[in-house]
């Protein structure tokens, strides 16, 4: 029986080329951080109680239809600065009332998480300036020169890189305060996904009730981060003496 769920991440942990390949999948409807637009989906301003009406209804035929055969997910970002839910314990409550599963999307490498948004920054400046729409990921159609940014390395200003080391360990600690309050139904590590996509996609259909994939979905998303640091960051060895000096390594 296919099953509403939820997924909870901290930025830059990997959920939106996870969501890219569950969008490909034919039973699941799965939508982006819908309480971190402007508006709702539905067009309705961002407060909890409209939230929880918009909730109600996506996720209302499990309360009246128990055997639907398509999952419904979203995605949920912990961000501290800005906060998709005022008072969590409403949403934790809705959760439990819908029955939906839990699933938290964690990023274990800190260095890592914290270098992605400061070259994400450059991904939306290239495609803002390219495309005419600044964009934080590095889509399949994107333009060529979008697509240089993967290969390109940037300076990474320590001050800056201090400040995301500080803002990636902050949402994760909020992170595990919503695993005690909103028990998990599946934990999730981006360094398992990119190791094998499929048995972690796979993890993720057996926990929202529908059937496996056979194959994993094709890419739709390009990393703007090479798997090799020092390609992708110009002040590598600076980078690197910093963050052994901060136990971020």
């Amino acid at each position: 029986m296919a099953l509403p769920f939820i997924i909870f991440f901290v930025g830059r942990s990997g959920s939106s080329v996870i969501m890219s390949d569950l969008e490909q999948h034919p039973d699941v409807t799965m939508r982006a951080e819908v309480f971190g637009e402007k508006n709702l989906p539905n067009g309705a301003e961002q407060t909890d109680e409209n939230r929880l009406a918009w909730l109600e209804e996506y996720w209302r035929p499990w309360r009246v239809r128990p055997t639907v055969k398509r999952a419904k997910g979203f995605k949920f970002q912990v961000n501290r600065g800005a906060p998709q839910f005022d008072d969590i314990g409403k949403l934790f409550e809705a959760i439990r009332n819908h029955g939906a599963k839990v699933i938290y999307l964690e990023r274990a490498d800190t260095l890592r998480h914290a270098i992605s948004p400061i070259r994400a920054e450059m991904v939306r400046q290239v495609s803002a300036e390219a495309e005419g729409r600044p964009r934080a990921h590095i889509f399949e159609d994107a333009s060529d020169a979008v697509k240089q940014v993967a290969s390109t390395p940037i300076q990474i200003p320590i001050h800056r890189l201090e400040r995301a080391v500080w803002s990636v360990r902050v949402n994760r600690g909020i992170l595990q305060s919503y695993k005690e309050e909103c028990r998990p139904d599946l934990i999730l590590q981006y360094e398992d996904y990119m190791a094998d996509k499929l048995s972690v996609l796979n993890a993720i259909c057996r926990t929202a009730g529908v059937d496996e994939y056979v194959t994993a979905p094709p890419d739709r998303l390009l990393k703007i981060t090479d798997d090799d640091l020092s390609r992708s960051v110009e002040n590598y060895d600076e980078v690197m003496s910093w963050a052994r000096a901060n136990s971020v390594v």
